[in-house]
């Protein structure tokens, strides 16, 4: 056997004996564990326990293999996707935007394919785009 090949055999035979296995992570898959989240979610709950059940990491398309590859992409999708915020009458709430659908396939993230959760002083009042449009709609203001 060449020692190249021979090399490669042990290398691959290490990496699975340390236990390490491929890593796959796709767009799909960050969209699909987002919606599989939300069933976690209770109204009441912080914004720290909300966070910690729908994640605050980015995540990228990503082929890992053990401790000898890194992620090979540079496209970063950010988890929540987006944020904002405003006070009124002395309450203060925080809006977080995950991406949880694909409406149309053109590589862009748009309003209609995020789920927001919406805060009260740190407490989570609810979820999804009627909630926002109707709590922005009891202040008279315009979220962009």
């Amino acid at each position: 056997m060449d020692e190249t090949v021979r090399a490669a055999v042990v290398i691959t035979g290490c990496l699975f004996l340390m236990g390490c296995t491929a890593l796959f992570y796709t767009p799909q898959d960050l969209m699909s564990n987002n919606r599989t989240h939300l069933s976690s979610l209770h109204v009441g709950m912080t914004k720290d326990e909300a966070t910690t059940i729908m994640g605050t990491e980015g995540k990228s398309n990503c082929l890992a293999l053990g401790p000898l590859f890194t992620c090979m992409s540079s496209e970063l999708i950010n988890n929540p996707y987006r944020t904002t915020g405003f006070k009124m009458d002395d309450k203060a709430y925080d809006v977080l935007y995950y991406w949880t659908d694909v409406k149309k396939r053109d590589d862009a993230i748009t309003d209609d394919e995020l789920t927001p959760l919406i805060f009260e002083n740190g407490k989570l009042i609810g979820w999804g785009r009627e909630l926002v449009d109707s709590t922005l709609k009891k202040y008279e203001l315009r979220v962009r």
